[in-house]
Parts: structure tokens; sequence; C-alpha cells
């Protein structure tokens, strides 16, 4: 019977022993895995982009509705076609220049620049097509104060 006590006693402490070693490496791995971590960083990385995403919309947005709300605001268009040209985003500079040309069509200078756009943007081509309208040169001078 002495056995059999012993038995249970060392059995015991044999348990007590293993679930104190469980708490303690529980206890001090208390910080996010490498798992945890990355998902963490892939999350704020999302969120920074989708934050500054929505910000870029909304700044460019600013810029369309006072060209929208007044065709004839030439400082207007200016400011966005500059917005448009800083975000460097392809899509956005064409909306841009072919919105801005529909009411400006003999403004050589930013027919260059879009076509210098083009052509920073891999687009050789159509950097050709945009640069001369017409078939013909015309001073930035005389066409766009013609405009005004």
């Amino acid at each position: 019977m002495a056995d059999v006590n012993e038995l249970l006693n060392i059995n015991r402490k044999n348990d007590i022993l293993n679930r104190e070693t469980t708490d303690t490496l529980s206890s001090s791995n208390t910080g996010p895995t490498i798992e945890e971590e990355s998902t963490e960083d892939d999350q704020d990385r999302a969120q920074k982009e989708q934050e500054e995403k929505l910000r870029k919309e909304t700044e460019l947005g600013k810029y369309w509705k006072t060209v929208d709300d007044n065709p004839m605001d030439f400082t207007g268009w200016t400011y966005l076609l500059q917005y448009v040209e800083q975000e460097s985003d392809p899509a956005d500079c064409r909306r841009a220049y072919e919105a801005f040309f529909s009411h400006y069509p003999y403004c050589y200078g930013y027919w260059k620049k879009y076509s210098d756009m083009e052509k920073k943007h891999g687009n050789p081509e159509k950097a050709k097509e945009d640069i001369i309208p017409t078939g013909q040169l015309y001073s930035s001078n005389t066409l766009c104060q013609s405009t005004l």
C-alpha cells in the first residue's frame, strides 16, 4: 500500500511540475507570434494605403469640382493639371488633359506637357499623336491667349 501512495504522490508532483512549466512557458510568451506580427503589419499597410487613396480621391475631386463648376476658370485647370502630373497616375492625367483640351485646344505648352507625360509613362507613340493635334505647330503665346 505504501508503494501505491508513493506512486500517487510522485504522479501528483509530476502533474504539478508539468502545469507550472506549461504556465511559465505560456506566460513568458506574451508577445505576438511572427505570423501575428506579419498579419498586423499587412493590416496596417492596407489601412494606410486605403487612407492615402481616399485622401487623393478627395483632393482630386476638389480640383475637378472647381473646373466642373466653371470650365472657363483657366487657373482651376492649371491647378488640376499640376495635381494629376504630381500624382503621376496616367489615367487621371489623360482624363484631365482631354477635358482641358476640350475647352482650350490650342494651348501648345499643355499639349507638350501631355506628350511629355506620355513619354514618361512609356507611351512614345501616344506622345507623338498628342503633341500636334491638328498637324500644325502653334506658338503657345498666341493660341492659349486666343482661347481666353
